[in-house]
């Protein structure tokens, strides 16, 4: 639950802006999100609402009862700042058609099994909504589950990636900050750190293997991956004479 303690434009872009994009207009939350940005950049926020009290309570289930999981009492400008930072740390390259900002059920729908909202692991809707409200780290238990589905599922889509890019840079940026080095949006190239490079190489390698053998069942992912990770000096040179 939420609200402010006056009219603001706030009490209804929160809707549009973690909601599923409606279907009679679904670039709705692109709107409001982009908006959101240009008025955070701009380094106010649009309305003359930036130092209005906002108020959120989050609300659980608990047998026959309701239990409070948090209170929090903000103001929109500065829980605008917030949902700003947020979408600026998941976003990630994507394809064309997928939505440039994820709305948050998504985001959860991609840990659970089936991507059903029954599977979505206790508590982590919460924990996740009050890190993006609160702006600190995201909850461990979001990076792990992210990574799982991941590893079942044999596939890294966009809202896992974006989820995984998130929780890496938070975790080092709340936990060192003097850490200026943090996951880009795409592809670094100016990037020297040797773990990055040798990652390119090995996805390169893998996509050589992929078009010589397609439909192939396990690649050298399946295979290698563990050990390319803790001692890629000796890994390496394997792989590469494969390539050849």
């Amino acid at each position: 639950m939420f609200w402010a303690e006056k009219r603001a434009d706030m009490e209804t872009s929160v809707v549009d802006i973690f909601g599923e994009p409606r279907k009679d207009d679904p670039d709705r939350q692109t709107r409001k999100v982009t908006a959101l940005f240009k008025s955070i950049h701009h380094g106010r926020y649009v309305g003359g609402d930036a130092d209005t009290r906002f108020f959120i309570l989050g609300l659980a289930p608990n047998a026959a009862r309701i239990s409070v999981r948090f209170w929090q009492v903000t103001t929109v400008g500065e829980l605008a700042g917030h949902i700003v930072r947020h979408f600026e740390d998941i976003r990630i390259v994507h394809r064309g058609k997928q939505p440039e900002y994820l709305p948050l059920f998504r985001l959860l729908a991609s840990t659970a099994v089936q991507g059903k909202e029954k599977n979505i692991p206790p508590n982590l809707a919460g924990d996740t909504l009050r890190a993006i409200l609160e702006g600190c780290s995201y909850p461990r238990t979001l990076l792990t589950a992210s990574v799982q589905r991941c590893r079942a599922e044999r596939e890294i889509t966009y809202p896992r990636a974006a989820l995984i890019k998130g929780c890496l840079n938070r975790a080092t940026r709340y936990s060192n900050p003097d850490q200026k080095e943090e996951l880009t949006v795409s592809l670094d190239p100016d990037n020297t750190n040797p773990g990055y490079h040798l990652g390119r190489l090995f996805a390169v390698l893998e996509k050589i293997q992929e078009e010589a053998n397609p439909g192939i069942n396990a690649t050298i992912r399946d295979r290698y991956y563990g050990s390319v990770s803790s001692t890629p000096v000796a890994v390496f040179p394997t792989l590469i004479k494969l390539s050849k």
